[in-house]
């Protein structure tokens, strides 16, 4: 709700909300989901209409990340330098923003303050992304995505090129393999390797094996491994198959269950343990 402006805009694009009689909040709940997703694909729309004149092959728009998407072909920027005075603008606004983060951190900052960190992470990035540019290779090939994040942020992930437009970029420029020479005789196309299911799965299962007892005699490692997988299923979510550990793990927020999360004392004990020093 957060990213459409909050109930406010839901109720003036006509949408109901149900209250409770004695929230001292007046939070209330959203009934109207379809106004939601319409709310929702709506800016999406309106930031993807800037992305698209960056003249990208494509520009999708999701209130989801699309499943799988981590793992495709992905162009990444070349980095321009920074003009003196940008570079003194963006370190000017990155000071400003620590301190600002600093206060809110400790519960001193002002009402504005969040507004303000708000605009300050905007200039940064405007800034930011003056340092860096994608190659005219990379816009006729790849495409960007508009979606959501895990905290319904708006998040903008450009340069990947989808599985199918990825193979045919690639058989265009193998090398001018299976394409005429000069002399008008076809190149042979190299032959490619390719091993049997059954030796395929030999071969991991022995990978598997030596990993297996690496992290039995390195018990430091084998928690650090575990560790970082939990890491990745909890606060990562999109790139949970980062690791070659199968855990399995859930996690649900319980803050948007409670009426009043701010006086519930268990979870203000669990959520200080995050902010414990860890014992060495």
């Amino acid at each position: 709700m957060q990213f459409i402006g909050g109930l406010e805009a839901y109720e003036e694009a006509g949408g109901q909300v149900q209250r409770e009689l004695f929230d001292e909040r007046n939070a209330g709940y959203a009934m109207d989901v379809a106004m939601v997703e319409k709310l929702v694909a709506e800016k999406l729309e309106t930031a993807a209409a800037t992305v698209r004149a960056e003249g990208w092959k494509w520009v999708e728009c999701s209130a989801t990340a699309p499943a799988g998407y981590h793992a495709m072909k992905h162009h990444y920027p070349e980095d321009l330098p920074l003009s003196e005075e940008d570079q003194a603008a963006l370190d000017a606004a990155q000071t400003e923003y620590d301190k600002l983060a600093e206060l809110i951190e400790s519960g001193m900052a002002d009402d504005e303050a969040e507004a303000k960190l708000s605009e300050l992470e905007k200039r940064i990035d405007t800034l930011n992304a003056r340092s860096e540019a994608y190659s005219v290779e990379a816009l006729e090939q790849a495409g960007t995505f508009v979606l959501l994040d895990y905290y319904g942020r708006l998040a903008i992930e450009r340069g990947f090129v989808k599985p199918g437009e990825a193979e045919a970029v690639g058989d265009e420029h193998e090398d001018g393999e299976g394409l005429p020479s000069a002399s008008g005789a076809t190149k042979p196309k190299a032959p490619s390797i390719s091993h049997s299911a059954a030796l395929i799965e030999d071969l991991t299962a022995h990978k598997t094996a030596a990993l297996r007892i690496e992290l039995a005699n390195h018990p430091d490692v084998a928690l650090i491994a575990v560790v970082h997988a939990m890491l990745l299923s909890v606060a990562y979510p999109y790139n949970s198959e980062q690791s070659a550990l199968q855990l399995s793990l859930t996690h649900e927020r319980l803050e948007p269950s409670m009426k009043n999360a701010e006086s519930c004392r268990s979870l203000s004990a669990f959520n200080d343990l995050a902010k414990t020093p860890p014992i060495r």
